[in-house]
């Protein structure tokens, strides 16, 4: 087991400090989307708040990362996300959530309907919809 130490100090609505093991950064930006300059470089992270879910990539580095220099594994991600990923327009970020959640859409409402087919109380629920609210 590792020790990990982490502290975070709000500063001024929008802005922390974030004190660690490997030394301090400061965020900034609105829940939901954030960037962080630290001693590892600057990291751009966008999610959905309350949800745990969320997007985060190292923007520079500050130091030299051995782990960046190794090949990476092409992975196969749908054209509108390497789009997106490729371009970075505005908002970037929450592009890339919006469209790997819509990629991702059949599979989730499969998930949900099987899921709402097996109710814990052994009675029938329909199964739901996401697309018609």
């Amino acid at each position: 087991m590792s020790f990990r130490f982490r502290r975070t100090l709000s500063l001024l609505p929008g802005i922390r400090l974030n004190l660690g093991k490997s030394g301090a950064s400061v965020s900034v930006g609105p829940k939901g989307a954030k960037i962080t300059a630290g001693p590892k470089g600057i990291r751009a992270t966008a999610g959905v708040p309350g949800t745990g879910m969320f997007f985060s990539q190292q923007i520079a580095t500050t130091v030299a990362d051995p782990r960046q220099e190794a090949e990476q594994p092409a992975l196969n991600l749908p054209p509108e996300v390497e789009e997106v990923i490729r371009e970075r327009p505005p908002h970037w970020e929450f592009l890339l959530l919006q469209r790997a959640l819509r990629y991702a859409f059949d599979d989730i409402n499969a998930m949900a309907a099987i899921g709402a087919s097996h109710g814990t109380d052994g009675n029938y629920l329909p199964a739901m919809d996401f697309r018609n609210p």
